[in-house]
């Protein structure tokens, strides 16, 4: 069977009949050299059933009246034949109308703009300047000229030397690559202290300190400003900046204080092992909520997960989140003075080392415990060596 004749059946009809013959290899390649093509043939012992095109019908009886044969149409399609019933039935051929309209805008326009491997923060300035060049969810695909909204985004977001928009039905891809080399990017042009403390040893790696052992430091202040690194290759639009480069390390002394209070009465909860969940999809301030309703349990402990969709490999701007209730029951003990301490001491030296910075070193310890009000409190002063160097990037700059 040749295409064309498939396509042209769908569109001005086919007939599927039922022929009853014992002939039917005959049968079959008669109408086949007469030039009626047959598809979905299916033998029967009592003959076979075929679907051929209805503009073929003259040829296929004529063929069929030298054999000893009957034919019976059991179904009659096509897309002219189904558009001459729609005047008799006007609710079908206004939704078929409607249908058809609400297909034609919803393919019209872009629901997802993404920028696949960009950092969140440049992903941000990106995705702004689109907006702004009319590229956004909800906008016409017919309205947007490639070519313009990347020369607006190349404009918009400095430190970019390309810019690729391609847009595939309702998805919008920008891919873009820096100027800026990878070793601005790796190197802040200057080093501040994260915290306060007293400088106990500088080591610059690149750059220039400027405080010294011994000396005290606010946070924020600068501890090594950047050297003027050209760095080698080849660059995007023909220029090789020069970037400022600060590296290196400054051990301080920092003092950090922590208070941890553990009330005599202590309520706890036991979970009995029934549980409900509620999960809903947020697109910005906008959701849909799946799931129970009220909560069924008077007490509960919940449990919250939150995953961004992700369609062939492009993250969507929506998020599915689950909530799950425990039911717990609650109930309360009182703690000696010990067990108390020695709680308030345990969460206070946990919520101390979250404080620490990678690397850091306890100097020194010191621990003093009060008791008022049916409560323990428990303060925990601490020194510790830790580096304190930490990047200072120029507002509005880097990734």
């Amino acid at each position: 069977m040749r295409g064309g004749f498939f396509w042209r059946a769908l569109l001005t009809g086919s007939l599927r009949v039922l022929v009853r013959t014992r002939r039917q290899s005959a049968v079959i390649s008669a109408l086949v050299a007469a030039g009626v093509p047959l598809w979905n043939v299916i033998r029967t012992p009592e003959g076979f059933s075929a679907t051929f095109p209805a503009e073929r019908r003259r040829v296929f009886y004529a063929t069929l009246h030298r054999f000893p044969a009957r034919a019976r149409v059991v179904r009659r399609a096509g897309l002219l034949r189904w558009l001459g019933r729609l005047p008799r039935r006007p609710a079908l051929l206004a939704g078929v109308l409607v249908a058809a309209l609400l297909v034609a805008n919803f393919t019209a326009r872009v629901y997802v703009v993404d920028v696949p491997g960009a950092s969140t923060r440049l992903e941000e300035r990106v995705l702004q300047a689109a907006s702004d060049a009319g590229v956004r969810p909800g906008a016409r695909r017919s309205g947007i000229d490639a070519a313009a909204v990347e020369r607006e985004i190349l404009a918009a977001v400095p430190g970019l030397s390309w810019v690729g928009v391609n847009v595939y039905g309702g998805l919008v891809l920008i891919r873009v690559h820096e100027l800026i080399p990878p070793i601005a990017r790796r190197y802040a042009p200057r080093l501040v202290a994260a915290r306060a403390g007293t400088v106990r040893s500088v080591a610059v790696y690149a750059g220039q300190a400027v405080v010294a052992p011994g000396d005290t430091v606010r946070r924020g202040q600068e501890l090594i400003v950047g050297a003027v690194v050209v760095p080698p290759g080849r660059y995007a639009r023909g220029d090789t900046p020069a970037v400022e480069v600060a590296a290196g390390t400054v051990l301080a002394a920092v003092t950090l204080n922590v208070r941890e209070t553990v009330p005599l009465r202590q309520h706890y909860e036991i979970l009995t092992g029934r549980w409900r969940s509620r999960t809903w999809i947020r697109v910005g301030n906008w959701s849909v909520t799946s799931g129970l309703g009220p909560v069924p349990f008077a007490d509960y402990a919940t449990v919250t997960r939150s995953q961004r969709l992700v369609w062939r490999g492009v993250r969507l701007p929506a998020y599915q989140v689950t909530v799950v209730y425990n039911e717990a029951i609650i109930k309360a003990r009182r703690l000696s003075l010990t067990e108390a301490r020695e709680m308030a001491e345990a969460r206070g030296l946990i919520k101390l080392s979250r404080a620490f910075r990678p690397g850091a070193r306890v100097i020194k310890e010191r621990i003093g415990v009060t008791t008022a009000k049916g409560a323990v409190t428990v303060d925990i002063e601490a020194v510790v060596e830790e580096n304190i160097a930490e990047a200072k990037r120029p507002a509005g700059g880097g990734t």
